[in-house]
């Protein structure tokens, strides 16, 4: 299971399922190496995010275009936030 995801503006995306959580600033999390990464442009500040609920999948968009899918196999309930 997956419970959260996490991307950065450096291309890389993290995600954990909470094993091994201690408090909020403590927890284990993996980086995904995600198709697309390698056309990520890092100097374009124009993101999109698409959660995908009926195909399981969390994609990027960088001037309108996919860039690619950061993580697949989602399924359940999730809250989502941007910081």
């Amino acid at each position: 299971d997956v419970h959260f995801c996490r991307f950065s503006r450096t291309g890389y995306c993290w995600y954990s399922n909470w094993e091994g959580f201690v408090d909020q600033r403590s927890f284990v999390d993996q980086r995904s190496d995600w198709e697309g990464i390698n056309d990520f442009d890092r100097r374009i500040n124009t993101l999109g995010m698409l959660l995908d609920l009926d195909s399981g999948t969390l994609s990027v968009y960088q001037n309108g275009k996919r860039v690619g899918i950061l993580k697949d196999g989602l399924a359940g309930v999730y809250c989502w936030i941007t910081c």
